[in-house]
């Protein structure tokens, strides 16, 4: 979809939630989602509520993942 989006002159920027937080083998869905996403095409949108929600630290997602959070 990111790709489709900067065809047409646009930038996808996906906005979290607390489930993105849930398990899975990359550790969390989240770390999935960064994994399989081009930064090129592709940001996200912290939304602090969402991450302490997902009992994360924004501050160690923002290290963690540096450019991707818009």
């Amino acid at each position: 979809m990111g790709r489709a989006a900067g065809r047409k002159g646009l930038h996808l920027c996906y906005h979290t939630h607390g489930t993105e937080f849930d398990p899975s083998p990359d550790g969390t869905m989240f770390d999935t989602l960064a994994k399989l996403s081009n930064p090129k095409f592709v940001n996200f949108e912290m939304d602090i509520f969402w991450i302490v929600y997902g009992y994360q630290d924004p501050v160690k997602l923002l290290s963690r993942y540096p450019g991707a959070f818009l």
